[in-house]
């Protein structure tokens, strides 16, 4: 990939194409509910994205000092530290722009009934030739890929997602749909924070993955994907 990814712990990933930066979900509290606290890993990102309020990916007041600090624009599903708003193009799907980064914000339905109120985003994210697709903690069903035709008929270039979403039938007919040259898989925390055993369930959920979807690639934490340094 052309763009430059770099993932520290649960679901963050700051993403640059050499011009822009863009932080996803990386401004948290993971300690809170059982995941990683977010490393002391400063960053310059002028742009801020979030899948959802829950703390392992978002800390509002650490997100308002860091908007204080930084003058970033922040887009969070029904946050009021959120500052810019996404154009409607058709049900559950909303158009963002974040200086090069084309953004559709897909309206989801986190995993678990108990968080299924939770205001949810997955987002499709395209910067030049390529598009990449982060899933947040959403429960898929093969529709839910319609409103992101025509973007995805020739396929992305990859896709973020999460351990349920890995042994997820619904999840598996919608990464389908997708078509991602590579599937990355992230939100885990780091081996010493891990009380939920989460690096254990991750086999048995790769047993439920199916052979005919591109091969999950774990993501280390705290390093660049393919070993690219920043620009």
């Amino acid at each position: 990939m052309n763009l430059k990814i770099y993932h520290s712990v649960n679901s963050s990933l700051y993403i640059t194409d050499k011009h822009s930066h863009i932080l996803i979900d990386g401004i948290h509290n993971g300690s809170a509910v059982g995941f990683s606290p977010m490393p002391a890993t400063p960053v310059s990102a002028r742009n801020l994205l979030f899948t959802h309020a829950h703390a392992d990916h978002f800390d509002p007041q650490k997100v308002a000092q860091f908007i204080s600090a930084h003058e970033t624009i922040t887009y969070c599903p029904d946050s009021p530290l959120c500052n810019i708003q996404g154009l409607p193009l058709r049900k559950n799907l909303d158009l963002l722009k974040m200086d090069d980064f084309l953004i559709l914000s897909l309206h989801t339905i986190h995993d678990c009934d108990q968080f299924a109120s939770i205001p949810h985003r997955s987002y499709l994210i395209q910067s030049g030739p390529e598009t990449i697709f982060i899933a947040g903690d959403a429960a898929f069903q093969e529709a839910d890929a319609i409103p992101l035709h025509p973007l995805i008929s020739d396929g992305i270039s990859a896709a973020f997602v999460n351990l349920y979403q890995i042994a997820h039938r619904g999840s598996q007919d919608f990464l389908r749909k997708l078509n991602p040259k590579r599937i990355f898989l992230y939100h885990l925390p780091f081996p010493e924070d891990d009380i939920f055993h989460i690096h254990t369930s991750m086999h048995s959920a790769l047993k439920k993955y199916t052979p005919d979807l591109p091969v999950p690639e774990i993501l280390s934490h705290m390093s660049w994907i393919d070993n690219h340094s920043s620009y």
